[in-house]
């Protein structure tokens, strides 16, 4: 049966989120009408709301958000005893396990605010016109408002769980990709046009981007590991990169719209993974640099880099 056969089912691991889910559904919503006005139009009332004792919603959701990052905690935990290639998956189950259970918090919670409301309707807290002691500067709201307010608070605190679960999934799917990356040769490069008669040009470019008053390649990577990265059929480490994936994506696309440098595959992104690291010594997705363009803060120093290399290739590139 192996390891995995005896962890939990995205199902099971879900209930993990159920003394969050619990806290939630039992909560109490006591509130104080701070104005007297005919019960016909309670709405326009004037009202303090109150979770569980909390004197704030705000009190009330640091209590919550423990709960829920406990229970996060714990469920990463297991995540991380099933197998790397068996997580994207299996997460992306459990997501959807929690997005039902968590919309079934939010009808409940949606529920009860009616319920009280009614209640107050029917004349339950006549007389509640007293500021609670301790609120020297209460902040009124109306019924509606106030629990309009707190049930999108909420919603929004599960719903940050849900894409935390997503980056954790993305992560593993990195990692993925860096094995796979480690167990195969590069199957294409970075093509530098003029490497035959300018080598010194890409020598230049190295320089330029390492010696930037903000480098953007790290100190480490020495001239000819940087030349490998463009020298079809070279093996190499990946160069890292210090700067953003906007200024790396920025870079790329400037030189080879240039003729500076061209692919020998149409898919160029992969070959760009892996050339280039982020400075944890981590890489990127494709899925980063494809799509729209990218803006990168630093275009003005990457064009001044691009067009000393230009120069430097002088009128090669008009061949």
């Amino acid at each position: 049966m192996g390891k995995d056969s005896l962890l939990k089912t995205p199902r099971e691991l879900s209930s993990y989120f159920n003394e969050a889910a619990d806290y939630i559904k039992n909560v109490k919503v006591t509130y104080y009408l701070l104005s007297h006005t005919n019960t016909d139009e309670f709405d326009n009332n004037k009202v303090l709301l109150n979770f569980n004792g909390h004197a704030t919603l705000a009190s009330f959701m640091v209590d919550f958000s423990k709960k829920l990052t406990y229970s996060f905690d714990k469920v990463t935990k297991e995540i991380s005893k099933i197998e790397l290639h068996s997580r994207p998956k299996y997460i992306e189950e459990l997501s959807q396990y929690l997005e039902d259970k968590f919309d079934s918090i939010n009808e409940t919670l949606q529920q009860k605010f009616l319920s009280e409301k009614e209640v107050a309707k029917g004349g339950t807290y006549k007389g509640h016109y007293e500021v609670p002691v301790g609120y020297d500067q209460p902040l009124y709201k109306d019924f509606d408002h106030g629990s309009t307010k707190a049930r999108r608070r909420i919603k929004k605190e599960l719903k940050r769980k849900v894409k935390d679960l997503e980056i954790f999934r993305e992560e593993c799917l990195v990692q993925i990709y860096q094995m796979e990356l480690k167990k195969s040769p590069f199957q294409s490069s970075i093509v530098y046009k003029f490497n035959d008669i300018l080598p010194k040009c890409l020598n230049l470019l190295h320089n330029l981007l390492l010696n930037n008053k903000k480098p953007f390649i790290d100190h480490s990577t020495g001239v000819r590991h940087f030349k490998k990265a463009f020298i079809p059929g070279s093996h190499h480490e990946p160069i890292t990169w210090k700067g953003t994936s906007d200024d790396l994506w920025y870079l790329i696309t400037q030189l080879e719209s240039n003729k500076i440098i061209e692919f020998e595959s149409k898919k160029k992104w992969p070959v760009v993974t892996q050339s280039f690291c982020k400075s944890d010594g981590s890489f990127w997705s494709t899925t980063t640099f494809s799509g729209k363009p990218k803006i990168s803060s630093r275009a003005k120093d990457l064009d001044d880099i691009i067009q000393e290399v230009k120069k430097c290739i002088g009128k090669k590139l008009e061949n």
